[in-house]
């Protein structure tokens, strides 16, 4: 097994640098947050229609082997600088899969080490989502094409004589995307839009109706990013348009299901505008 948390690897192999040892409640299902409302005048409890889960706290205990104590108090200074501002991006290889997750250390313990090459930490952390997610899956369309048919009356009695079929013309292209979800909970889909919208865009989860609607022009070389989650909108990465998003649709793809999404414009386009819609299988 092997952990990177913010970037430094914890190796369960590792014969120099940092050796894992555990890793504990990784895999734990967190609580519920509902309590049991017992019947007052009849047998058993009310029954919670949804269960939400409380946030995950796991921890690890981890030892860096080295060559000098130097390099011992190094390696801890760079795991500290690494971990020390704001959520991190914890990764967890096993034998089966990788999965991660957004987590908060809330805290450190280094025990003494006397001088030696080798020093042993623990660290606490606090996961506020507490769902894993698998590695992220993509796929991409672009706006709806119609296909050119066969027109009639065409003037042809028959099959074409050099092929010996009618010719239906060129097919369309609907400008939609299926993505599927092979997790155990419910996965919140990622949208990118890239090309020339003078209007902006639209786009509908068809199985529900639901609707994302961002009334802002996408421009040449420039792109906008959706996440449905927290319904922001994020132009080249740096500037907040989430007020110009007139539809938030809550999108989601359930657990070991599916969910097509269509792309239109909202007015005038050139180039070839694109739809990228992005989602990381979730696991409880």
């Amino acid at each position: 097994m092997q952990v990177v948390v913010g970037g430094v690897v914890l190796d369960g192999a590792a014969s120099s640098g940092w050796l894992l040892q555990d890793l504990l409640d990784w895999y734990r299902l967190p609580e519920v947050k509902s309590g049991i409302t017992e019947r007052p005048i009849a047998d058993g409890a009310f029954v919670n229609r949804r269960e939400l889960r409380r946030s995950l706290q796991f921890s690890l205990t981890a030892t860096y082997l080295g060559e000098s104590e130097a390099e011992a108090v190094l390696a801890l200074q760079a795991l500290r600088a690494a971990t020390a501002r704001g959520p991190v991006a914890v990764t967890v290889t096993d034998a089966v899969a990788t999965s991660s997750r957004q987590a908060s250390v809330r805290g450190i313990e280094a025990r003494d080490h006397h001088g030696r090459s080798e020093l042993t930490v623990s660290i606490d952390f606090v996961a506020f989502d507490p769902a894993r997610y698998g590695p992220q899956f993509c796929v991409s369309t672009g706006l709806p094409v119609a296909g050119t048919g066969l027109q009639f009356p065409s003037g042809v009695l028959g099959p074409d004589s050099a092929t010996g079929f009618f010719d239906w013309g060129t097919p369309g292209d609907p400008g939609q995307v299926t993505v599927t979800n092979v997790g155990s909970a419910d996965a919140f889909p990622l949208i990118t839009v890239t090309g020339v919208l003078n209007s902006g865009f639209e786009v509908v989860e068809t199985q529900t109706g639901n609707r994302v609607r961002l009334d802002w022009p996408v421009v040449l070389g420039s792109q906008v990013a959706v996440d449905v989650k927290s319904s922001r909108a994020i132009v080249d990465g740096q500037g907040d348009v989430s007020a110009y998003l007139t539809m938030q649709g809550r999108f989601s793809v359930p657990a070991v299901g599916s969910r097509t999404y269509q792309f239109a414009s909202l007015g005038a386009s050139s180039g070839a505008p694109s739809l990228q819609v992005c989602v990381a299988p979730a696991y409880l």
